[in-house]
């Protein structure tokens, strides 16, 4: 392949590459994109040259021709204050020339030879000129330029009106004008290639000129004449520059290493501004459609270009701005030094300046309320991308800050925009964005850090927590909003990629340690502030640092860049959980708690906040009790000692004493009671529970007497019957643990007071005057569930067996009628062994106590008290004053208990063998006539064979009683008359 090139190279011939010059002039140095491009261009170089004054002069035809017509002679200046009739008379011709003119330093031999050289820029370093193309910018008006400087001039021409464009150069007939300064002006003369309109309004003109002159190193002052009356004048005066302390934890070098901040300096200038209102609608009413293109105002138009007010009223402005610039060791392999000069055809610096400009509120706030007409440099913040960046004038390329910046960057061509292209150049651009990442920050801090230290001076809070500034004083929040909507980093254009350099540089300055931000408790670090996403947390999250709703919704692009950096988080389940642990909530603050744990998804949260559960949130959960009417003193309840609840239809809710592990009613209503369950495992309170807290000792102590229910009969039935209406659905274990609960304790009412349960009987076991009948203090009934409830307790429905037999021996009144009418009702109930241990017992009484014997007897010794038994003189049972009814219940226990209902065969024998005989013939009387319905059956004659029982009269006629074979020798016939005369 290098043998063919050669070989074609030999065989080849040299041909001179031509330029056309005015197309190159007209198609590419003449055609800036930005407007005023002429004047900037100018300006810059004015600067270069150490100017500190600069007048830019429009004229008319009109005047052209007076000053044709007095040769020699020339207007003095005059203010814009001057008469609007001269004013109006100098504008009724377009115009046709343009000067610009500077004090600056005249010009060398090198530099009037460059001059003439397109693409020869300036090698100092130092400047900002690199292509050597910017004062072609005036081929845009005008042929035939004029440039004069000290003693010299230049002129360029159209050769023969042809395509080559010469200059032809000589020396002054006369001395140049001296400026206010002293210095001869420099000056550049344009007659324009046609008339044209004034370039744009005054108050567009104005600003332009403001924000070229901010950057400035030397010019300070700018105005801008027509016919030499004066349309605007802009000065800047220079503050203290203060040295700033470089803070030690941002990382000064840029990424590569090729830039290293070494100081920083805080400098406030003052731009002054006073221009003319409005010119005149007839030669300037083409312009004022053109002037919102001529020219991006830094604020939105206000009425400066309206057709109210006085046509030449002038209008005066001043900002106070402070720029912040950093002094930059620049430190370049010889690589890079060398692919720079080969781009720039300049050395690259050794330092350089970093120049970002800031804007308080108050400056800023004049720009809101319209207080400021030309609003000179400060940027609306609300707007993204009004910013730029400067290459000693404003490029179109947007800083992503609320500020414009000035650094040494290596433009495009036009200088419209930074270089990201070139490998090198594009590598420096980077660096020094860099160092802008680095100065945002260091402002950034800095401004917060003194919000920060003024906080607590310049606030104070409200009962609700609510932040208040003091008067006279900013509001901190103001403030921190301001500077975060400042910084906010928003898209940049043309290129996105300058907003992204200068983000890193902000935060990888100082990786470890996050920006500053404004918290509902006070300014705290990024990371130790939370974003709240949920509404619920700001009622009950109080102590957790959280942005407050106004920084949210106003400065949303700081936010976003934070949050994905991961810098700033939302508020998460540990962030709650550890607040939680360390405050105590009211009760509306809990129910906000609850309902915000309830409504938590625990599917969309972060992989961190899963390891929370239940058991966590309860455990740190605290809330106060508030007092309670009765009197009793607020507690702290902590959730995880709350296991009930209770449901709008408990009925434990109508006894007010509740255990402290229910939570409260007037938290509980504000849920579901699937709620309570599933969220949060809990359960309705139950009787059983209950009943156990409110029979403990330490409760029974704590409540008053009226409403204890071992003191109070009243309570005691409350209870009592709450109890019963949940008896039925209660487990047979739940209704043991109540029996245990409750059977040591005098819950019971009864006529005798309160009793427990084994001490107490039912109406129907009213045996004794002295047994402990249960009596309700309603009086109501007891049945249905009331009595199986009692009954399961211990209340006995009959008195024992055992009782009523001490009871029997007791030798006092007895009443065996009630006893007995006692026991019909209760025999299904009594124990077979208890019924027929009576039976044994001698403890019913004898209607007739004998000479000789016990008072009470066995039931088996006696009869029914009857007037046939009594006669008998037979042993009966004491009815007392009742009448007996053989037919009866009462009557069949008895019986079943052994009460005899007639005498034996043994027994009517031995009443037929006593001596008297009344009794025996009423004896005998009985016998015979219960015979065959008593006795046939068990009458035996072997038995009955030795006693003397048979009435007879033997042969003297005596009457006496026989045996049965006594009397077996009497005839039938005899023993008939005998027995008969015997009745």
């Amino acid at each position: 392949m290098t043998d063919l090139r050669s070989a074609l190279w030999q065989n080849g011939r040299d041909l001179e590459v031509q330029v056309n010059q005015r197309e190159l002039i007209d198609k590419v140095l003449a055609r800036y994109s930005g407007e005023f491009t002429v004047f900037r261009e100018l300006l810059q170089n004015s600067d270069d040259a150490d100017s500190s004054t600069a007048e830019i002069h429009f004229y008319t035809q009109a005047y052209e021709d007076e000053i044709k017509d007095r040769t020699g002679t020339r207007h003095s200046k005059e203010s814009p204050s001057s008469s609007s009739t001269l004013l109006t008379n100098t504008t009724t011709s377009p115009l046709v020339r343009w000067t610009f003119r500077n004090d600056g330093m005249p010009f060398s031999d090198q530099e009037w030879d460059r001059l003439r050289k397109i693409a020869k820029g300036n090698p100092d370093e130092k400047k900002i000129g690199a292509f050597g193309v910017g004062f072609y910018s005036v081929f845009s008006v005008t042929d035939d330029p004029l440039v004069k400087s000290g003693t010299k001039w230049m002129s360029f021409y159209w050769k023969n009106k042809g395509n080559q464009l010469f200059t032809r150069r000589g020396d002054l007939t006369s001395p140049p004008e001296s400026a206010p300064s002293g210095s001869p002006w420099t000056s550049f003369e344009m007659p324009l290639r046609q008339s044209s309109p004034l370039p744009g309004l005054p108050i567009d003109i104005a600003r332009f000129l403001a924000r070229s002159l901010t950057f400035m190193i030397t010019l300070r002052d700018i105005s801008v004449f027509i016919d030499d009356r004066r349309l605007v004048r802009v000065q800047k005066n220079l503050g203290s520059t203060d040295s700033l302390t470089l803070p030690t934890e941002l990382n000064p070098r840029s990424a590569l290493g090729t830039m290293e901040v070494k100081a920083v300096h805080a400098q406030e200038i003052r731009i002054s501004v006073e221009a003319v209102r409005r010119v005149s609608q007839n030669s300037l009413g083409e312009i004022t459609d053109r002037s919102e293109q001529a020219f991006e105002p830094l604020m939105p138009n206000s009425d400066l270009a309206s057709d109210t007010g006085d046509s030449f009223e002038v209008v005066r402005s001043t900002t106070v701005l402070s720029i912040y610039s950093a002094q930059v060791d620049v430190s370049l392999d010889q690589k890079m030094r060398t692919e720079l000069q080969r781009a720039t055809k300049k050395n690259p610096p050794s330092t350089c300046t970093y120049s970002l400009i800031y804007v308080g509120p108050n400056e800023h706030e004049k720009n809101i309320e319209g207080n400021d007409e030309l609003g000179v440099l400060r940027e609306n913040i609300d707007t993204e991308g009004t910013a730029r960046i400067f290459i000693g004038h404003a490029t179109s390329q947007s800083t992503g800050i609320g500020g414009h910046v000035s650094a040494q960057f290596i433009p495009t061509v036009e200088r419209e925009s930074i270089d990201l292209v070139h490998s090198s150049v594009s590598q420096w651009n980077k660096e020094l964005l860099y160092v802008g990442g680095y100065l945002s920050r260091f402002v950034y801090d800095m401004q917060m850090s003194k919000i920060q230290d003024t906080w607590k001076q310049a606030i104070t809070f409200t009962d609700s927590n609510e932040v208040r500034p003091h008067a006279g004083h900013p509001s901190p929040e103001e403030q921190s909003i301001h500077a975060m909507r400042y910084f906010g980093f928003y898209p940049t254009n043309p290129s996105p990629l300058v907003g992204k350099e200068m983000e890193s540089g902000f935060f990888s300055c100082a990786p470890d340690i996050p920006p500053l931000v404004p918290s509902t408790s006070g300014i705290e670090h990024a990371s130790q502030v939370r974003l709240n996403d949920d509404p619920k947390l700001k009622t009950f999250v109080k102590k957790l640092p959280m942005l407050p709703e106004n920084v949210v919704s106003r400065a949303p692009s700081m936010i976003k860049v934070l949050r994905n950096r991961g810098i700033l988080q939302s508020v998460s389940v540990g962030d709650v959980l550890r607040e939680l642990a360390n405050c105590v909530l009211t009760e509306e603050e809990m129910v906000k708690c609850l309902e915000w744990w309830n409504t938590l998804d625990t599917s969309k949260l972060p992989h961190s906040n899963t390891q929370f559960g239940l058991a966590d949130f309860l455990k740190a959960s605290k809330f106060k009790l508030s007092p309670s009417k009765d009197g009793q003193e607020q507690r702290i309840i902590s959730l995880s000692s709350i296991k009930f609840f209770l449901s709008r239809k408990n009925p434990i809710l109508r006894i007010s004493h509740l255990p402290p592990t229910a939570l409260p009613t007037s938290m509980s209503n504000h849920f579901k009671i699937q709620t309570l369950q599933v969220a949060f495992g809990w359960v309705d309170l139950g009787v059983v529970d209950w009943i156990e807290y409110l029979i403990s000792p330490a409760t029974l102590d704590s409540l008053p007497e009226d409403e204890n229910p071992t003191r109070s009969s009243g309570s005691a039935e409350k209870v009592l019957n709450l109890i019963a209406k949940a008896w039925w659905i209660l487990s047979s274990n739940n209704k043991k643990k109540l029996k245990t609960v409750l059977s040591s304790k005098t819950v019971i009412p009864t006529r005798n007071g309160l009793r427990v349960p084994e001490q107490s009987y039912f109406s129907q076991g009213d045996l004794f005057v002295d047994l402990s009948i249960v009596e309700m203090p309603s009086q109501n009934r007891i049945t249905g569930d009331l009595e199986s409830m009692l009954a399961h307790l211990g209340v006995k429905r009959y008195v024992e067996m055992q009782i009523v037999i001490e009871r029997m021996i007791d030798p006092g009144n007895w009443d065996t009628f009630k006893f007995v009418k006692y026991l019909v009702p209760n025999r299904p109930r009594i124990p077979s062994r208890e019924f027929a241990s009576l039976r044994r017992r001698e403890i019913f009484p004898q209607e007739q106590i004998p000479s000789s014997g016990p008072y009470k007897t066995l039931l088996s010794e006696l009869y029914e008290p009857l007037d046939k038994f009594r006669e008998l003189s037979l042993p009966l049972l004491d009815w007392g004053a009742h009448e007996w009814d053989p037919q009866s219940k009462e009557a069949s226990i008895l019986f079943e208990l052994g009460l005899k209902r007639y005498p034996d065969l043994p027994t009517i024998v031995k009443l037929l063998e006593q001596s008297n005989e009344t009794r025996r013939r009423l004896t005998l009387d009985f016998y015979l006539d219960k015979f065959d319905t008593l006795y046939a059956s068990g009458y035996k004659a072997d038995d009955m064979r030795h006693l003397a029982f048979i009435p007879a009269i033997d042969s003297n006629g005596t009457r006496f009683l026989s045996k049965p074979d006594e009397a077996s020798h009497i005839n039938s016939t005899k023993k008939r008359v005998t027995l008969t005369t015997y009745r």
